[in-house]
């Protein structure tokens, strides 16, 4: 029945049944064309679902950013889009960099990706058979133009926290008057001297809030 519908034509010159196999990509180039991430995409057995979300995915402060790395170090266009969405999601795995990047076979994409961790700008971490990459101190550091970038915020994030409770990076950022990036980084930073602790058990969580340590006790 596909075969037929396949060649069953109708107003317009299309046909009743798209070519199979051809729907995902093309939903990948017209996103990128317009600069929008890439869909996710769910198979939930019985149904197939898509979620295309609605969001720049290289917006002026990003380009602004990624234009400041390239000065350190060059950056491929396909690495460009790479980091671009590890400033909205936190995790990228070498599935969701082809998905990016459509043409960029397998080999060629785990390329791509060692040359952003020899660069300080990725750190890889294992997760029982697959690999994850998130942004480094050193890349988030390149979020906030040099004649922006303040002090030592850590004492400010703590007093924040003991002030008002647990609170999201975000809030953090509101509050503050920050960058995103950067406040992500100092709360890494604290996590690491066992300051602040997490509020969920994944800390990469969209839900995740921080407290300090006193608070937990």
């Amino acid at each position: 029945l596909l075969r037929i519908l396949e060649d069953l034509p109708v107003e317009g010159g299309r046909m009743v049944c798209e070519n199979r196999g051809t729907g995902i990509a093309t939903m990948l180039r017209v996103m990128r064309d317009v600069g929008l991430p890439p869909p996710l995409f769910e198979d939930r057995v019985t149904t197939f679902l898509v979620v295309a979300r609605n969001v720049t995915l290289v917006d002026p402060e990003t380009g602004k950013w990624l234009n400041r790395i390239a000065q350190h170090t060059p950056l491929t266009e396909a690495q460009r889009l790479g980091l671009a969405y590890l400033r909205q999601t936190e995790r990228l795995t070498n599935a969701d960099f082809r998905r990016l990047s459509p043409r960029l076979e397998l080999h060629r994409a785990t390329q791509e990706l060692a040359g952003l961790v020899r660069k300080g700008l990725l750190e890889s971490h294992r997760a029982r058979r697959w690999t994850f990459y998130t942004l480094t101190d050193r890349a988030l550091a390149f979020a906030v133009e040099p004649a922006r970038r303040r002090g030592d915020r850590r004492e400010a994030i703590v007093n924040l926290l003991l002030e008002r409770g647990a609170l999201s990076a975000k809030e953090i950022a509101r509050a503050l008057g920050l960058e995103l990036p950067a406040v992500r980084r100092w709360l890494r930073i604290l996590r690491d001297e066992g300051r602040v602790v997490p509020t969920t058990a994944r800390v990469r969580s969209r839900y995740v809030r921080y407290r300090t340590s006193e608070q937990q006790a």
